[in-house]
Protein backbone atom coordinates (compact mmCIF):
# COMPACT_ATOMS: atom_id res chain seq x y z
CA UNK A 1 0.00 0.00 0.00
CA UNK A 2 2.49 2.30 0.76
CA UNK A 3 4.03 1.71 -2.89
CA UNK A 4 1.00 2.53 -4.52
CA UNK A 5 0.32 5.58 -2.23
CA UNK A 6 3.02 7.24 -3.01
CA UNK A 7 2.68 7.19 -6.92
CA UNK A 8 -0.30 9.41 -6.32
CA UNK A 9 1.41 13.28 -6.83
CA UNK A 10 0.27 15.88 -4.55
CA UNK A 11 -3.48 17.09 -5.25
CA UNK A 12 -4.22 13.67 -7.40
CA UNK A 13 -6.31 11.00 -7.77
CA UNK A 14 -6.22 7.49 -6.83
CA UNK A 15 -9.20 5.22 -7.55
CA UNK A 16 -9.14 1.52 -6.45
CA UNK A 17 -11.60 -1.09 -7.95
CA UNK A 18 -10.98 -4.30 -5.97
CA UNK A 19 -12.94 -7.54 -5.11
CA UNK A 20 -14.25 -7.18 -1.74
CA UNK A 21 -14.43 -9.62 1.77
CA UNK A 22 -15.59 -9.38 4.92
CA UNK A 23 -12.26 -9.84 7.38
CA UNK A 24 -13.50 -13.88 8.36
CA UNK A 25 -14.39 -14.31 4.82
CA UNK A 26 -11.83 -16.99 3.23
CA UNK A 27 -9.33 -15.05 1.00
CA UNK A 28 -9.64 -17.21 -1.72
CA UNK A 29 -8.00 -17.13 -4.97
CA UNK A 30 -5.61 -14.53 -7.05
CA UNK A 31 -6.76 -11.48 -7.40
CA UNK A 32 -7.51 -11.87 -3.86
CA UNK A 33 -10.25 -9.80 -2.52
CA UNK A 34 -9.60 -6.80 -0.12
CA UNK A 35 -11.05 -5.96 2.96
CA UNK A 36 -12.29 -2.26 4.19
CA UNK A 37 -9.25 -1.97 6.80
CA UNK A 38 -6.80 -3.48 4.16
CA UNK A 39 -7.68 -0.41 2.05
CA UNK A 40 -7.44 1.57 5.31
CA UNK A 41 -4.00 1.42 4.73
CA UNK A 42 -4.06 3.53 2.09
CA UNK A 43 -5.39 6.83 4.88
CA UNK A 44 -2.37 5.90 6.82
CA UNK A 45 0.13 6.78 3.84
CA UNK A 46 -0.92 9.99 3.95
CA UNK A 47 -3.69 10.06 1.09
CA UNK A 48 -7.71 10.76 2.24
CA UNK A 49 -10.51 8.76 1.41
CA UNK A 50 -12.94 11.00 -0.77
CA UNK A 51 -15.50 8.10 -1.72
CA UNK A 52 -16.32 4.64 -1.51
CA UNK A 53 -19.00 2.54 -2.32
CA UNK A 54 -19.45 -1.50 -1.63
CA UNK A 55 -21.35 -3.19 -4.68
CA UNK A 56 -22.67 -5.69 -6.36
CA UNK A 57 -20.72 -5.88 -9.77
CA UNK A 58 -22.73 -7.30 -12.89
CA UNK A 59 -20.65 -10.22 -13.36
CA UNK A 60 -22.43 -13.51 -13.64
CA UNK A 61 -22.77 -14.60 -10.73
CA UNK A 62 -22.34 -11.22 -9.16
CA UNK A 63 -19.41 -10.45 -7.40
CA UNK A 64 -18.92 -8.21 -4.79
CA UNK A 65 -16.43 -5.32 -5.31
CA UNK A 66 -15.23 -2.39 -3.08
CA UNK A 67 -14.71 1.20 -5.02
CA UNK A 68 -12.81 4.25 -3.18
CA UNK A 69 -11.30 7.41 -4.41
CA UNK A 70 -8.58 8.41 -2.60
CA UNK A 71 -6.83 12.31 -3.06
CA UNK A 72 -3.52 13.64 -1.75
CA UNK A 73 -3.57 16.62 -0.24
CA UNK A 74 -1.17 19.29 -1.48
CA UNK A 75 1.76 19.62 0.00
Amino acid sequence: MTKVASFVAPAGTLLVIARARDHGDDPGQMPWPLTRPELGRLQKCGLKETRFEDYLDAEEPPLRRFRVEYERLSD
